[in-house]
């Protein structure tokens, strides 16, 4: 059954540095709402990005644990649609949110974003594993060659399947669920992971070849 519509909902405080980093400390979830090509080029360690788009809700209720606290890293003119959105699939453990993660005094890192030509060199690579992480259906109606299906929401279930050794490769439809599952595997100490952000819908402007 539907939520009946929020017409008020509760402020989320700001929190200041030392607040913040005691709730890191505490290793408290951190969800950093920014857009995937914000989130490459640098974020906080162990954040988890889900960006704040038309699908937030639903890849927050997927990954995110309804009886842990967590932080929002957003813009402040966001915050209450986010936390509207959160509440209505009953998460409603915010404790707060920044909204600039340099003033924190915490090196921030970022994730290697690969091009088309990197993917296609990397699909006879033994030592490249490329990662579908849409869902079975996508996967099925066509794939980058030699792509293995680890659908995102899944993904820390299955963590075995993914290769140590090798670079790892993720790509998705648009590349927002490839953000997603990249922060993922990171949050996990999953290593050497890089992300192709053109993913399916730039493979197949270009006119790729895909396997099913």
């Amino acid at each position: 059954m539907d939520r009946p519509l929020l017409l008020h909902v509760p402020e989320i405080p700001l929190l200041n540095k030392e607040q913040f980093l005691k709730y890191k400390q505490d290793a408290v979830t951190i969800v950093d709402t920014r857009q995937k090509e914000l989130f490459v080029k640098g974020h906080i360690p162990q954040s988890l990005n889900i960006p704040h788009k038309k699908s937030f809700a639903t890849w927050a209720g997927w990954l995110l644990a309804y009886d842990r606290p967590f932080i929002l890293i957003a813009a402040a003119h966001e915050t209450e649609e986010l936390t509207r959105k959160l509440m209505r699939i009953g998460l409603d453990n915010v404790i707060g949110y920044i909204t600039n993660i340099d003033d924190l005094g915490i090196q921030v890192e970022s994730t290697k974003v690969v091009d088309i030509a990197a993917v296609k060199s990397g699909i006879n690579n033994p030592d490249i594993q490329l990662i579908d992480v849409r869902n079975t259906n996508e996967y099925q109606g066509g794939h980058i060659k030699g792509a293995i299906s680890l659908m995102w929401g899944n993904l820390e279930k299955n963590l075995s399947a993914i290769d140590p050794q090798k670079t790892k490769i993720i790509y998705c439809q648009g590349g927002d669920r490839a953000s997603i599952a990249a922060s993922l595997l990171k949050k996990n100490e999953v290593e050497n992971v890089k992300v192709y952000l053109g993913s399916m819908n730039e493979w197949l402007s270009q006119g790729q070849e895909v396997e099913f």
